[in-house]
């Protein structure tokens, strides 16, 4: 997409490359235009790509010398091109960033004080129904959820208290919901008492 970007805007934009597939290094020398005699230049090897935390991922060991030849051009037209780019990175570097995942979002949801205590109205603060009340999520899809959580062990202050609200208010649903639970005699004595009319 990066060098998409450059060569639509820039006709006269060019790349040279020297691979050095048995030594598992790279070298990109990009030219703003026909008029740049310089460039820049831009060196990748396996032992840089180790430095920085890379060598060992996924694809760096599958295919070292594309993902090495990308990181050259991404450097060579970040170093060229910023005013085409606008901050825009590469697929590779996104993918080589550590992203947080979304259920570990440490920030808390301002949640008013009534709110967080125990019953239906107890507010979730992060995660996957950040900012849901209890009364407001399916109880199977909050069983699965808090399952989850219970699987891998709470890691979070806030991951320990939701599965303490969670466990009360799902032992109590009926309860807090204002469902009248009724015994199975119940139930069997109102379905005869249904025939019999």
């Amino acid at each position: 997409m990066m060098l998409g970007l450059v060569r639509a805007k820039f006709k006269g934009a060019r790349f040279v490359y020297k691979v050095d597939y048995k030594g598992q290094s790279v070298e990109c020398t990009g030219f703003r235009d026909e008029n740049d005699k310089d460039g820049f230049t831009s060196f990748w090897d396996m032992p840089r790509a180790k430095m920085l935390g890379l060598a060992g991922k996924d694809n760096y060991i599958k295919q070292p010398v594309t993902m090495l030849r990308h990181r050259a051009t991404s450097e060579v037209i970040n170093t060229l091109w910023p005013d085409v780019l606008y901050g825009v990175h590469s697929t590779e570097e996104m993918l080589d960033m550590d992203s947080p995942v979304v259920s570990d979002i440490d920030q808390d949801f301002p949640v008013p004080e009534a709110e967080r205590k125990y019953g239906p109205e107890y507010r979730i603060l992060n995660a996957k129904f950040r900012g849901a009340q209890l009364k407001d999520i399916d109880p199977e899809e909050l069983t699965e959820y808090v399952e989850t959580i219970r699987k891998r062990g709470p890691a979070k202050d806030w991951e320990v208290d939701l599965l303490d609200k969670a466990d009360d208010f799902l032992n109590r649903y009926d309860e807090y919901m204002g469902i009248e639970s009724k015994s199975d005699v119940e139930i069997k004595l109102g379905e005869i008492a249904k025939q019999l009319e």
